[in-house]
């Protein structure tokens, strides 16, 4: 059961396409009877990757998270795309899609054991002069991601990767643990390296890290019940204390700069 809870997890999280182009909020206008959107993202270093895909199916999308309406722009291997270490594609879109409003990309990889789901942030076309009225704002729909479970077990191995010298959207934290045994430790003492810490100098699109995924205990515990009666007062269980000692002393500062002048 553990591990089953772990895998829906990840498959919540897990990115694959990680969309830099277009940005949310970004505004496109017909030119001539198209519209041009230029269409790049890169590998977010999780599993499965890119590269691996069948192909990408990039499609064009509006509406509210609980109703998507997508219609397919380009079905292409992912190597077709592939640009240095970003995929870059111009999807060009005739101006009779839909009215002007706001949209949204969607990406299909499809692998040989599952597929994945991603979508960009919204963004406005505008001149637009089709009959498809856009909807929906705010953030795009969740991404969805489905995997057999040779996949979902290679991803489990992220789970021993560092938390330090992970670099992808998606961060796989150690589980938590609890002591064993009797606790006779008086002092504390660090049990993983420090690591630097940098800041951002300007606002960014998009956060570095869109989630950490921690894994649940693989043990079980017991506790107990103190069944002890309370004592009916709380000054005799410890917890009261007298309100005269939180009150301070009132005192008047002498001040020349702090004395009441009066007008006549």
């Amino acid at each position: 059961m553990f591990w089953l809870l772990v895998l829906s997890l990840i498959s919540q999280a897990l990115a694959v396409v990680e969309f830099t182009s277009p940005e949310g909020g970004e505004t496109f206008s017909v030119s001539g009877s198209t519209v041009t959107i230029p269409i790049e993202f890169k590998d977010d270093e999780s599993f499965p990757s890119i590269a691996d895909a069948s192909n990408l199916v990039i499609s064009l999308c509006t509406g509210p998270n609980g109703d998507i309406s997508c219609s397919e722009i380009e079905t292409t291997p992912p190597a077709d795309l592939l640009s240095g270490s970003t995929y870059e594609y111009d999807a060009s879109v005739l101006a009779t899609f839909g009215r002007s409003g706001s949209y949204y990309l969607q990406i299909y990889s499809k692998y040989s054991g599952g597929y994945a789901i991603v979508y960009s942030d919204r963004f406005s076309l505008q001149s637009m002069t089709g009959t498809l009225t856009p909807s929906g704002s705010g953030s795009p729909p969740a991404n969805d991601i489905s995997m057999s479970n040779a996949q979902n077990a290679e991803i489990s191995k992220s789970f021993t990767v560092p938390y330090t010298l992970q670099t992808g959207r998606t961060r796989y934290a150690p589980m938590q643990t609890q002591p064993s045994g009797t606790v006779s430790a008086t002092g504390w003492t660090r049990r993983y390296p420090t690591s630097s810490v940098s800041y951002y100098s300007t606002l960014v699109p998009s956060p570095a890290v869109y989630s950490t995924i921690t894994p649940g205990w693989d043990y079980s515990y017991t506790s107990a019940v103190n069944f002890a009666t309370p004592a009916p007062y709380p000054s005799q269980n410890g917890g009261w204390y007298a309100a005269s000692r939180r009150i301070s002393r009132p005192f008047i500062q002498a001040t020349t700069a702090l004395q009441r002048r009066w007008a006549y």
